[in-house]
């Protein structure tokens, strides 16, 4: 079973459109019982000017099932439409988790693009029309429909087994089989279309994992420079090379890990940053309280999932301890709008904008926290878990 994690920003005021031919993308989705649908964009390569530009484009609202927007012609992209009322899960930090089928991909490119949906409580299934790409992409997707409400039938029988705590061998075979057929299926694409852009965009969604890349890796030098010059194959390539540098990547972030681990029990390391209110703060002049200190980023879904925890001990223990935050690999603008945003003005709010703790710290993923006792020597290290051992010290 995998998920595909996909995070998305602030949303923006809501767009009430009605479906008309001046729009660049317009449809109709079926047997919604939510009106509201977000759309967010991929421009490949991708234009992260800023860290804050998570791809989130507009809220929509839809009128009878129908929707339509304008999307400027610069450059190709892909276009995900998410509709309320479908299986995907929105976290409580923005992201959106669920499978491909419970939401709409289109490609655009100086058209416009039709879309034909209908939700029928297990999957998203739609067609395309406007151009020979988004149409060659729906022609596959029309046969991968059933495979995919088999995969949603499976998971439920899954979740009813383990209701009624029973055996889930059989739902678990359901799950297997239908899974399987889904990438019988890509593969015979891709294999019958390897002169298509669409193939290795197909591969880069299969096998986008670490336990993929050998998988992967077995298409490298099998497209020619023209498939690969077209945007889709952007996230191809680059997990191409993720996958040929992955064994030296692993063996620094391991080492990283192993330079963090070696801190606790030792003095936090000491350093001086600007806070939210413009002052230079120190970590060490937190000292003689105990502090939890979270290296975080505005970008980061997990980060922000994590800070309504961190507010609830923050009010239970607020007149006992510090709650430090630091903000690692992010822009000044987006940090104080996420602060704003999630009510952190309480916290002792600093930013690394020169990543000088990011690199004394051996920081590589966010968020990790840090236990710090009164005199300053650190106690405990990890992920948001580690929050849970306040209790233990009042």
């Amino acid at each position: 079973m995998r998920y595909k994690i996909i995070f998305m920003g602030i949303l923006f005021a809501a767009l009430s459109v009605s479906c008309s031919p001046r729009y660049s993308v317009s449809g109709k989705i079926t047997e919604l019982k939510n009106d509201t649908m977000y759309v967010v964009l991929k421009s490949y390569p991708p234009e992260r000017t800023n860290l804050d530009k998570s791809g989130f484009y507009d809220t929509i609202i839809l009128k009878n099932g129908k929707f339509g927007f304008n999307l400027d012609n610069n450059d190709f992209k892909e276009v995900c439409l998410y509709p309320l009322g479908t299986n995907i899960h929105i976290t409580k930090g923005g992201m959106m988790i669920g499978y491909y089928s419970d939401f709409i991909t289109l490609f655009h490119n100086n058209e416009n693009i039709k879309v034909n949906a209908d939700f029928d409580g297990k999957v998203v299934s739609y067609t395309l029309k406007g151009s020979y790409l988004n149409e060659v992409y729906s022609k596959l997707l029309s046969i991968t429909w059933d495979a995919k409400r088999k995969r949603w039938e499976s998971i439920k029988e899954i979740g009813e087994l383990r209701k009624a705590s029973k055996p889930l061998t059989e739902g678990q075979a359901k799950l297997k089989e239908s899974i399987q057929t889904l990438h019988d299926i890509q593969l015979d694409f891709v294999s019958k279309n390897m002169t298509s852009p669409l193939s290795p965009y197909i591969l880069y969604k299969l096998y986008f994992t670490p336990e993929d890349y050998p998988k992967i890796l077995t298409y490298k030098g099998k497209f020619s420079e023209e498939v690969l010059a077209s945007p889709l194959a952007y996230s191809f390539i680059n997990t191409i090379k993720s996958a040929e540098n992955y064994e030296s990547t692993n063996r620094e972030t391991e080492k990283k890990d192993s330079i963090l681990n070696s801190l606790v029990g030792k003095p936090a390391p000491d350093f001086s940053l600007k806070s939210y209110q413009g002052e230079r703060i120190s970590l060490s002049s937190l000292k003689g309280k105990y502090v939890l200190v979270d290296f975080w980023g505005s970008w980061c879904g997990w980060c922000i999932e994590a800070i309504p925890e961190i507010q609830k001990y923050y009010d239970k223990y607020k007149e006992k301890m510090s709650f430090l935050t630091v903000a690692c690999e992010d822009k000044e603008s987006s940090w104080k709008r996420a602060i704003e945003k999630n009510k952190m003005q309480g916290f002792v709010n600093l930013i690394d904008d020169n990543g000088k703790v990011t690199s004394l710290y051996s920081l590589h993923a966010y968020p990790t926290m840090l236990i710090i006792n009164p005199e300053g020597i650190i106690e405990a290290i990890g992920n948001g878990e580690i929050i849970e051992r306040l209790d233990k010290l009042f």
